[in-house]
């Protein structure tokens, strides 16, 4: 355009199931001339009527020769955990398994190594407020009843987080306002500084919240946009909120 090269990327959707959903898919550019083919494969489970549940990743080069990256089998349409995910691989290779409470929700992940295995429960709101994983020192931790380390966490009856109670038994407590935003984070721990946060309106015209944090006093640091003012006369520890939610997040979606 106006003599100045441009760049495109495109992507092509070849084929689609009885339900909607791509089959292949190819990616290509005018750049280096690579193109990449996804082929993806999927179940349903008529019964319960469960579609589109993904059971294998390909990729190839030339639309001809795949390799498969990722599959997941399930539990029979008729079992308790019915069509949820029972076990996942990766380039052929058993990656984890899952097993589940009553209701559906995810009870353990036992990854295909020693001593990894991660246990949900007393769920709430959909998020678990009992967290176990093997204990730091022990190569034969497999029984979570009597061997396990834990982080813990109240929900609220809205689905906020009351308090978090890390590994090394640190506990913080969560305030929010009325809309839900996070508005204090409050160690039980007096040896750490309670922060309290506040959001101002935004006069800026891009849309932006404009957030203050406040811990101990020193000059205030202001930026707009998602503005942060804080006062940090040293960086706290990532409060045990970043800790529960690292294992909720990592251990249910990777």
């Amino acid at each position: 355009m106006n003599g100045v090269a441009t760049d495109s990327y495109t992507t092509q959707y070849l084929n689609y199931n009885n339900y909607g959903v791509p089959l292949i898919t190819k990616e290509f550019n005018n750049v280096n001339g690579k193109v990449r083919y996804t082929r993806d494969s999927y179940q349903h489970d008529l019964t319960n009527w469960v579609l589109n549940l993904p059971t294998s990743k390909e990729l190839s080069t030339n639309g001809t020769t795949y390799t498969s990256v990722q599959s997941t089998s399930y539990y029979s349409p008729t079992h308790a955990s019915k069509s949820l995910p029972y076990q996942e691989f990766a380039y052929g290779l058993l990656q984890a398994t899952n097993t589940y409470l009553a209701d559906g929700n995810l009870s353990q992940k036992t990854f295909n190594a020693s001593n990894r295995w991660v246990q949900y429960s007393n769920y709430k709101r959909g998020k678990p407020q009992l967290i176990k994983v093997p204990t730091r020192y022990s190569a034969t931790c497999t029984d979570p009843s009597i061997c396990f380390q834990s982080v813990s966490a109240t929900v609220n009856n809205d689905g906020t987080i009351s308090w978090v109670r890390d590994f090394n038994n640190n506990e913080t407590n969560y305030g929010y306002d009325a809309i839900g935003r996070l508005t204090s984070l409050n160690p039980v721990d007096s040896r750490w500084a309670d922060t309290s946060i506040s959001y101002d309106l935004d006069y800026s015209g891009y849309a932006s919240m404009v957030q203050n944090i406040v811990s101990w006093q020193l000059p205030q640091i202001s930026h707009i946009g998602w503005s942060i003012s804080a006062n940090f006369f040293f960086p706290p520890p990532p409060p045990p909120f970043f800790f529960f939610f690292f294992f909720f997040f990592f251990f249910f979606f990777f």
